[in-house]
């Protein structure tokens, strides 16, 4: 019975196994993921930033100085002023009263006048005077500043600027006189004076506020009694304040000038010249709250002050640039960082502590390394990379890398042998609690099934995962990888999937079906396997066949028929070709082929040799198109050209209908060419890199390939015959440069 059961299981096979074989010729195998290498972003990386803000204004009120953003700390300050001067001010000379003098006529008191000394030159906008009038005074009188007559005391006939009518009201109060224009006053000595010589009524009755115990009892006043000034009495002052400017220059100490900055004042101490100061204030760690950054500086004086200022302003700021961990088993981790860096100001710095188990630091500016450079600083015994303004270009791409050994990651699986639905339980020692603990289930095909990541709350972590109800049998395999942005390690464990053998009743159905039909299709197989391996080898010889018909051509013309002129050519090898006398040249051996054959519409495709060189010219309605070739190509080329000219004629065949002389709107027709020629394969290429598109090894073999090449030549360009050494045309190689194309990873650099 025994031997029986052996029998039909090695016919079972036989039968069968023209269906494997057919399947695995057929190539619909899919390939499996591959996992030599794991790479994982997002890790952040805090670099440091410093700059110095240097700043010079003149003739100013006020400083302000503006910061990149409120994120940048201030870490000192250095202030010097120049031309320190008193700005306008009210200057106060006597303030509180004990009556008022009276101008009226009937006691000739037509006018007071009280005296001012100037000590410096002096700028006079207008003064304050303490006083009222009767409600029904009407009359106008002047406001106004006279010289100083030494013999009597009193007014001279000399008047400062312009006199001002007298604004005042029946309410007390203090009541501002404005002059037309500003005085200038000399050092000197002066009276403010009230004239009223125009009043005659009773009610034209003027109130001007007085103190009898005046502060400045060595002040005269004088009264005018309509013809002259009487001579000046001390002793009681009359109410008056001066809006004044000083053209004076003043040391910072001598009127106790100070800066607020952090809810602190500074006293802003003399400089070596009149009229300097300078302020220090070092190892600050301010974080401002707003933007532009307002420094209050103050006196006692009640006047703004003006001055000019040169300024050192220290700022430091923290960002986070991008990195990522790549994981290979059996080699050192390699680390990446693309920070974004914009230098500011003047001073520049930007500085990286990278961790003490790094080493092989490499700075790369725009691709390039830049190591050696006198502005690029790696300190290996402090463990820092310093970049100064001088090494930071703008628009510059900016990637640090390094290694580090791995570290050890312990695994303990319980058992290494699971059946469908069993749990996956095993347990990982941590080098350490900081970071993150990721793994992968790969399946026997080579499938991600299953990842997870973690936290690390602990030294050891237990994982589980059930395996599916219907898993794939063999050798299946778990990735572990734990890591923060500082180290990381990698290890694997491989776990065998077993499916216990059970014959399902549909399968003994199956069979029976299978045993019925087996012999007619064993007498097939042979042949469908044939067919399958002649499939393969027709489409590898067309995958050469486009790879070397876009290297043989030279040249591509299309010339409107009716007027024989060139409405588009490109050139893609050898010399600059005259398009007009290539096209009258071959339009003569067109014609000549059509008097040979006698037959226009047997003559569409005419095929010459000369020199080393193959010329096709094809016929389509309106237009002709020319290739110029170093070999015959192939008969896919040929039907590439006829789906080429459908679509010129679909598109710009109007335009050929009633074309004018005007080429430009045939420009388009290098996209045609492009799209059913494959000539992006002959451009100068570029690499632009898309982490969104996936991408197996093979691909990106090609890219570090291809960027290796421009690396190691200088160059920001390449072409995919670069990437095929001697006409390499494996059918592989050129699939994966075409689909890189198709990706848009290879782009034409133009």
């Amino acid at each position: 019975m025994g031997m029986i059961m052996v029998k039909k299981y090695i016919l079972f096979l036989i039968l069968t196994l023209p269906f494997l074989f057919i399947l695995y010729q057929s190539g619909n195998f899919v390939y499996a993921e591959e996992y030599e290498q794991i790479e994982i972003e997002g890790l952040k990386y805090p670099m440091y930033e410093s700059a110095d803000i240097i700043s010079q204004v003149n003739n100013t009120k006020s400083i302000e100085i503006a910061l990149p953003t409120t994120s940048w700390d201030v870490t000192k300050f250095e202030l010097n002023f120049t031309d320190i001067r008193l700005g306008k001010e009210i200057k106060e000379f006597e303030v509180n009263d004990t009556g008022f003098k009276v101008i009226e006529k009937f006691s000739n008191n037509y006018g007071y006048a009280v005296q001012i000394n100037i000590s410096d030159p002096t700028t006079v906008y207008g003064t304050y005077i303490y006083g009222f009038k009767n409600e029904f005074a009407d009359k106008i009188l002047r406001v106004q500043i006279n010289g100083y007559n030494a013999f009597k005391n009193a007014p001279n006939d000399t008047i400062y600027g312009t006199p001002i009518s007298l604004n005042i009201t029946k309410n007390v109060g203090w009541y501002y006189q404005e002059f037309v224009n500003p005085i200038n006053l000399p050092i000197g000595k002066y009276f403010l004076v009230v004239n009223g010589s125009n009043i005659f009524r009773p009610q034209d009755t003027y109130y001007w506020g007085y103190n009898a115990y005046t502060q400045f009892p060595n002040l005269y006043i004088s009264v005018y009694n309509g013809i002259t000034w009487s001579e000046g009495v001390k002793n009681s002052t009359l109410l008056y304040k001066l809006v004044q400017s000083t053209n004076r220059i003043y040391c910072p100490q001598e009127i106790n000038m100070t800066l607020k900055f952090d809810n602190t004042y500074f006293n802003i101490l003399n400089g070596n010249t009149n009229g300097t100061g300078y302020v220090q204030i070092p190892k600050l760690n301010y974080s401002p709250e707003m933007n532009p950054l307002i420094i209050p500086i103050k006196s006692n004086s009640s006047a703004i002050l003006n001055f000019s200022y040169s300024c050192i302003l220290g700022i430091k700021n923290e960002f986070d640039a991008d990195g990522s961990v790549i994981l290979e088993f059996d080699k050192k981790i390699q680390w990446k960082i693309k920070p974004m860096i914009i230098r500011i100001e003047s001073n520049y710095k930007v500085k990286f502590y990278y961790p003490v188990n790094w080493n092989d630091i490499n700075i790369s500016r725009n691709g390039l390394l830049v190591n050696s450079e006198l502005n690029v600083v790696i300190n290996k015994d402090e463990k820092y990379i310093s970049l100064n303004s001088e090494s930071i270009l703008i628009g510059a791409t900016w990637l640090i890398t390094a290694l580090s050994s791995q570290e050890i990651l312990d695994i303990n699986f319980p058992k290494n042998e699971f059946e469908p639905k069993q749990e996956l339980k095993f347990s990982i020692e941590l080098p350490q609690v900081l970071g993150n603990v990721s793994w992968k289930f790969i399946d026997a095909l080579g499938f991600e099934e299953f990842s997870e990541t973690r936290k690390a709350i602990s030294e050891t972590m237990t994982f589980s995962y059930q395996i599916p109800e219907k898993p794939y049998e063999g050798n299946s395999k778990v990735i572990v990888i734990w890591y923060n942005n500082q180290k990381a390690g990698i290890d694997s464990q491989d776990i065998k999937i077993n499916i216990p053998f059970t014959l399902d009743p549909q399968f003994i159905i199956l069979l029976i079906i299978i045993i019925g039909i087996i012999s007619t299709v064993s007498t097939v197989s042979y042949i469908t396997i044939k067919r399958v391996r002649n499939k393969i080898q027709r489409n590898r010889k067309k995958l050469i066949d486009i790879f070397m018909d876009v290297l043989n051509l030279n040249y591509f013309m299309v010339i409107d028929k009716n007027s024989g002129l060139c409405v588009y050519e490109e050139i893609f090898g050898g010399k600059i070709i005259d398009s007009t006398l290539t096209s009258g040249f071959l339009d003569a051996i067109r014609s000549f082929g059509i008097e040979l054959t006698g037959s226009y519409q047997q003559s569409k495709t005419i095929k010459l040799e000369y020199k080393d060189s193959k010329i096709l010219m094809v016929e389509f309605k309106n237009f002709r198109l020319i290739f110029i070739m170093k070999e015959t190509p192939s008969n896919d080329f040929l039907k590439s050209i006829t789906d080429l000219s459908y679509e010129i004629d679909e598109k710009y065949g109007y335009l050929l209908s009633n074309f004018n002389n005007d080429v430009m709107p045939f420009r388009g027709i290098n996209l045609l060419v492009k799209k059913h020629l494959n000539t992006t394969f002959l451009a100068p290429l570029k690499v632009v890199e898309n982490k969104n598109i996936k991408l197996n090894s093979s691909e990106k073999n090609e890219i570090t390939n291809a960027l290796d090449f421009m690396k190691k030549n200088l160059l920001e360009y390449f072409y995919a015959s670069f990437l095929l050494p001697q006409h390499d045309c494996e059918p592989s190689k050129i699939k994966v440069i075409f689909n890189l194309i198709e990706k848009e990873i290879f782009q034409p650099r133009y």
